[in-house]
């Protein structure tokens, strides 16, 4: 199995960049109802997944990172979380079910890391998870505000490779353009205070 390894995986994740994507992820739980089923892809640390497992029936994480499913296993262990599991595994080669297994499917920063040609499959293979997607991600155009430039910096970081998606994502119309580009309905979007991000609930 392909395992993603990015340095900041695991503990340096959940130190310094899951509080400042908390209210990101509660913008994502506002539009989950309550006692449903959740896929969280790209569910890195577990975080999103947490939050989620409080109002929810049952909450399924998967990820490529090896490092960030040993993570979130260890604090669902600590915390008790009983209505939660995790699976690591790739999103382009998860199965395509008859019918969606999933009442909800989120993604929280997941497109502006993926290559322009797998964007529109990996698009595809959520929506043949799940009735509904919620999304999250960087908005198109990213402004040039304090925030925003520290959002430039801090994917900067992550690698040439990684600021190079998210320059192809942007210029792409972000997941407005996504979402359109593979004929889904958006029904309902919101923004945060700062303009950075974009939460789309399309199906």
């Amino acid at each position: 199995m392909i395992d993603l390894k990015n340095w900041y995986d695991g503990h340096l994740y959940a130190k310094f960049l899951d509080p400042s994507e908390k209210t990101l992820r509660s913008m994502v739980v506002e539009r989950i109802a309550p006692e449903t089923t959740v896929l969280d892809a790209a569910c890195g640390t577990g975080s999103l997944v947490f939050e989620l497992a409080e109002r929810c029936g049952q909450v399924t994480g998967i990820d490529l990172s090896a490092k960030m499913i040993r993570y979130a296993e260890l604090q669902k262990e600590k915390d008790r979380i009983q209505n939660a599991r995790f699976v690591q595994g790739d999103l382009a080669g998860m199965s395509e079910p008859e019918q969606p297994g999933f009442d909800y499917v989120t993604a929280v920063l997941l497109f502006h890391e993926i290559p322009s040609p797998m964007r529109p499959v990996i698009m595809s293979r959520l929506k043949k998870q799940g009735r509904t997607l919620i999304l999250a991600d960087f908005r198109a155009p990213l402004p040039l505000n304090v925030d925003g430039l520290f959002n430039r910096i801090i994917e900067m970081s992550g690698g040439r490779e990684h600021y190079r998606m998210l320059r192809s994502f942007l210029r792409e119309g972000g997941l407005p353009g996504l979402v359109q580009m593979c004929g889904l309905t958006i029904r309902g979007a919101a923004c945060d205070r700062t303009g950075n991000f974009i939460v789309l609930e399309v199906r």
